[in-house]
């Protein structure tokens, strides 16, 4: 292989490794640039306030960030815009309820603009239900190729009994998942297939009758 065409593909794995681990996709060149997610947090409850943080990002003196709301379907696709939501707050109302929701933050500085994109957050559950989430799953690990990631519970009210997995993979920005076939432990080996995607599982807690299943944060960023 040609020493300049070695030197492109070398590049284009490092990207896609970054991109994995979770840092927030964005075009690059002039703008701030990021280092982790913007996160939500807050219960998934309708009825219940998500608040929206930026993220990490480093730029040309101030930062100015604004926000878009985006209420998706189960697996974060045929997301649609929140038109008027352009806080970091959001109340959860009825028309929210079986959906995710994310935000987009887009960072400007003196030299241009940068978007960044949360974790889904959700399904949002309705007012009346006996277990109720309310810190999100995380996952911790190494999520470049070879690496071992984990998820926890997150926090519940309610106390489930026993919990139940699924790793969905999704696309750079944490969107547009499908499910990766058979993996229902609360780790995941790394492969492959893997690079360049965001890595979410499904945790689904049970007590007694009552099951209630929420994404996690997308891989670490």
């Amino acid at each position: 292989m040609p020493r300049g065409e070695k030197r492109i593909r070398n590049a284009a794995l490092l990207l896609a490794v970054l991109v994995a681990a979770g840092a927030a996709p964005a075009t690059f060149g002039a703008g701030p640039a990021p280092s982790s997610r913007p996160t939500i947090t807050g219960s998934p409850s309708q009825g219940s306030g998500l608040t929206a943080t930026p993220g990490s990002w480093s730029g040309s003196g101030t930062i100015r960030y604004v926000y878009r709301w985006h209420r998706c379907d189960t697996l974060g696709s045929r997301c649609a815009l929140l038109h008027g939501a352009k806080s970091p707050h959001h109340k959860l109302v009825a028309n929210d309820v079986g959906h995710t929701l994310a935000v987009d933050v887009r960072a400007t500085d003196s030299a241009g603009s940068t978007n960044g994109y949360s974790s889904l957050v959700g399904p949002i559950a309705g007012r009346e239900t006996p277990l109720v989430s309310v810190a999100q799953p995380a996952v911790s690990g190494s999520p470049a190729l070879g690496g071992s990631i984990r998820v926890d519970t997150g926090k519940w009210r309610g106390a489930p009994k026993s919990f139940a997995y699924q790793w969905i993979r999704c696309n750079a920005n944490g969107r547009a998942c499908a499910p990766i076939a058979g993996d229902h432990a609360a780790s995941h080996t790394v492969v492959r297939r893997d690079v360049a995607h965001a890595l979410v599982a499904i945790v689904q807690a049970t007590s007694r009758a009552t099951s209630r299943a929420v994404l996690s944060r997308a891989t670490s960023g």
